[in-house]
């Protein structure tokens, strides 16, 4: 189980790795292949700036994906131990949608405000220069902020079910693809670091959609309508979130960059959950509901 939610972590290392062989240094500036030289696509230092735009996609991760994944596991565990598996399905497409609603208003902020929030990281770091790369790993990385939040879910899911294998077996194939991709995406111009976060994200959105797949055939139908429409909601309600947010950015673009966080993202917060309020959106009442129910265990256990 811990080695299939470490995928991530395994990833990570291994590009840490072809990044320290891809980086252009004072001592080693060209690849030798047979009798090619090619110049070393990235600049010294990237590791840094990709660790950085690391922290700040893994943490609203943390936050929200897994505390959701934690919570409802053992929910999903005592339905599959009773073989109950219409109240299985449920929680997980309640859970799914959750997390599309978590991932997609999240990578959508993140997106907007990534220059911000790394000029704010970065102060005395970085160069301006090198926060600007920085901002760009960063919105590479939360473009599949939904296939991160909903694949806590998903690998839950086949683990309440006593396969621990499948999850594992997708993820050891999937690292083989993110590292492939990365050493391809290495060499766009004018992505260069954001190759890392392109190729995480790309390989966590196959890996979302397989597992999806794969629970469809294992127990049925998971309530697809359901969480179409949840998309569709959780897609507008985001894209309305990104003008006003943009919009307020755009006004702010001489202010401190304090000021462009303290104001846009309590906004966007504002705004995003009321327009699920105005689409009648139930995982708003569904998220609503958890947290009261999470107050009262903390109460009840005071």
């Amino acid at each position: 189980m811990l080695l299939g939610l470490g995928f991530l972590q395994f990833s990570e290392f291994f590009q840490d790795v072809i990044a320290w062989n891809l980086t252009y240094t004072e001592h080693s500036t060209t690849i030798n292949i047979l009798d090619w030289s090619i110049p070393k696509p990235l600049k010294e230092g990237v590791i840094v700036r990709v660790g950085a735009a690391r922290a700040f996609y893994q943490f609203p991760m943390g936050v929200l994906a897994i505390s959701l994944g934690v919570a409802v596991f053992p929910l999903l565990s005592r339905y599959a131990s009773r073989g109950d598996i219409p109240n299985l399905r449920d929680s997980i497409n309640r859970a799914i949608r959750l997390s599309l609603v978590e991932g997609i208003s999240t990578g959508v902020g993140l997106f907007i405000l990534a220059e911000p929030i790394m000029m704010i990281y970065a102060r005395r770091r970085f160069s301006v220069a090198d926060s600007m790369q920085a901002a760009l790993v960063l919105k590479m990385y939360v473009i599949g902020m939904w296939a991160y939040c909903s694949y806590q879910i998903l690998a839950r899911a086949f683990y309440a079910c006593k396969d621990t294998k499948t999850p594992l077996k997708i993820s050891c194939v999937l690292s083989v693809v993110n590292l492939l991709l990365l050493i391809c995406f290495v060499w766009i111009p004018g992505l260069g670091p954001g190759a890392f976060g392109l190729s995480t994200s790309i390989t966590f959105m196959i890996n979302a959609m397989t597992l999806i797949i794969l629970l469809r055939k294992r127990m049925g139908l998971l309530g697809g309508r359901k969480i179409a429409a949840c998309l569709m909601r959780a897609v507008f309600a985001s894209l309305v979130m990104a003008v006003v947010v943009y919009l307020l950015k755009g006004n702010l673009s001489r202010a401190n960059n304090l000021v462009v966080l303290g104001v846009c993202v309590p906004a966007g917060a504002i705004v995003f959950v009321f327009m699920l309020w105005i689409l009648k959106a139930p995982e708003l009442y569904e998220l609503i509901g958890g947290i009261k129910h999470r107050q009262e265990i903390s109460a009840a256990q005071k």
